[in-house]
């Protein structure tokens, strides 16, 4: 995914998604988490300088 920032400039990110889907306790089942992480060396930098 790439993002313009008026800060930041043109960020990229890609996306992983991790599934519980036969969780033995019933209030996970079927969560889904999604994490966004930078992809390329600038957008990282980017994210820390704005931490």
């Amino acid at each position: 995914m790439e993002l313009e920032s008026a800060g930041c400039g043109l960020l990229r990110l890609m996306t992983t998604v991790a599934v519980f889907a036969t969780a033995a306790d019933v209030t996970i089942a079927e969560l889904k988490l999604e994490a966004f992480l930078p992809a390329d060396r600038a957008t990282a930098d980017a994210l820390r300088k704005d931490a």
